[in-house]
């Protein structure tokens, strides 16, 4: 007489998949898409307007996300982290007005 385990490592079955195997998860009938999930963290939609707008107009002004992300914090206006600040940039249709970063000649 032998154990489910032994039989399974015979098998070259691991115990977790031979669990799920034999005891699927109900599916969900209407799932959300993981980039639509509402979490405590997620910036909002007013909060993220709030953040181009600061972008564009540091932009205008010559300046980098960073500068314009610590001049917010200056203000007292602390919306997302600085790494938010970047991803929003990156999301901002007209990138004609960013300022090209100096590099060494």
């Amino acid at each position: 007489m032998g154990s489910q385990r032994r039989a399974l490592e015979i098998a070259g079955v691991a115990r977790s998949t031979w669990h799920y195997r034999t005891r699927p998860r109900e599916r969900v009938a209407d799932p959300v898409p993981q980039k639509e999930r509402a979490y405590p963290s997620r910036i909002s939609e007013t909060d993220r307007a709030v953040i181009a707008g600061r972008i564009t107009a540091g932009w205008a002004e010559g300046h980098a996300v960073d500068h314009s992300f610590a001049s917010a914090w200056d203000d007292g206006v602390m919306l997302a982290s600085r790494r938010s600040w970047w991803r929003i940039a990156a999301e901002i249709e007209d990138q004609s007005a960013r300022p090209v970063a100096p590099t060494r000649r």
